[in-house]
């Protein structure tokens, strides 16, 4: 049965039109009635369902019924998406195997009293959804280190950790591969775990500089380079 429904989804999905939030969210009331109306295999459901969604190109031969118009979208987003974020943050932190993440997330939509009816669960399926952390992944530990030792590998490494800015800011590439591999040849420089770790730690935040999290480490390197001249 999981099997067969599996594949009415597929079809579904290589069907209907996704390419609007509105549409995306039609989508979701769509497949939330369908976990709902089958409780035995809703896990299993959920999890093809965010394993596969975004692979599935669509012929768009269909659009998604509208449950839920564009104008009650916008009040779910003002009244869930905050819950949402924490539920959803909470279940992430656990760093679960797959199958009991997928579990907790269908409970946590389907049985949350913070979610008032259908329209709230499948305002939750979507949002999560659309969070760039799904499909999911559980993830061995990473290398930890102390904020000295990050200090002192990054000072050792400051000539390496200027080459990879210029690298990153850099116009010369067309191509992000041409410039992944130029990054990937930087690192293999080094044998060490650690000192590609922080290396590496300091490539990310010249990659995503908006993210408040990294915040701390530009102000760590800027204050190296600030020193190194």
């Amino acid at each position: 049965m999981g099997a067969e429904l599996n594949s009415e989804l597929e079809i579904y999905l290589s069907k209907v039109r996704n390419k609007t939030k509105n549409d995306k969210i039609n989508i979701c009331a769509y497949i939330y009635k369908k976990l709902d109306q089958n409780p035995s295999i809703s896990v299993e459901l959920l999890k093809f369902f965010y394993r596969n969604a975004d692979n599935i190109t669509s012929s768009e031969q269909e659009v998604a019924e509208t449950i839920i118009s564009e104008e009650t979208a916008k009040i779910l987003h003002r009244q869930y998406s905050e819950v949402v974020d924490a539920l959803f943050e909470q279940v992430l932190d656990q760093n679960l195997p797959e199958d009991q993440f997928y579990s907790k997330i269908w409970k946590m939509i389907s049985e949350s009293p913070s979610f008032e009816d259908n329209n709230a669960k499948a305002f939750a399926l979507y949002y999560i959804w659309i969070d760039a952390r799904i499909p999911y992944f559980q993830l061995e530990n990473g290398l930890a280190m102390s904020n000295n030792e990050f200090r002192e590998l990054s000072e050792s490494l400051i000539s390496s950790i200027q080459k990879a800015r210029f690298i990153m800011h850099t116009s010369l590439f067309k191509q992000r591969t041409s410039r992944a591999s130029v990054l990937l040849n930087l690192l293999d420089n080094f044998s060490d775990e650690k000192e590609r770790a922080v290396l590496m730690a300091h490539i990310i935040s010249f990659a995503v500089p908006s993210e408040s999290h990294h915040t701390a480490l530009r102000e760590l390197l800027s204050k190296l380079i600030e020193d190194s001249d």
